[in-house]
């Protein structure tokens, strides 16, 4: 009789390590993928910075050319729209508020010349709503 308790002590022993090695399986994939996670984050933002500075760099050829501030605020307006309507919706607020911030960033950037244009196109970017940023 001394036997079947010590065989139910041990099967409830390895029922709990189960659990627990179960339990540090979870920890340890849920860390893991938010370490993946942040790595792919970091990536996108350093592949934004320099698309961002492109665009930049593309916008001040484009105004050399000789288009105007209103033409090119057309332009943006033109792709945030249709942008808007074809959109997924899993594209998040956030990556909106930073399109938003680099529109100010540019038009920060914008000679003093471009004023009134700038004024005569309606003295602002277009708006998407989410000036609010990240």
């Amino acid at each position: 009789m001394l036997m079947q308790p010590n065989n139910e002590m041990r099967n409830f022993k390895r029922q709990v390590l189960t659990r627990v090695r179960g339990l540090r399986e979870e920890r340890e994939k849920a860390v893991d993928e938010y370490a993946s996670t942040l790595v792919n984050l970091r990536s996108l933002r350093a592949r934004l910075q320099v698309a961002e500075h492109e665009a930049q760099t593309v916008r001040e050829r484009a105004r050399k050319a000789g288009n105007t501030v209103a033409e090119l605020l057309a332009i943006e307006e033109l792709i945030e729209n249709s942008w808007k309507d074809s959109r997924e919706p899993a594209v998040s607020e956030s990556s909106e508020g930073a399109a938003s911030d680099m529109r100010k960033e540019m038009q920060a950037a914008s000679s003093a010349d471009d004023e009134p244009v700038m004024a005569a196109a309606g003295g602002d970017w277009p708006s998407d709503g989410m000036e609010g940023g990240m």
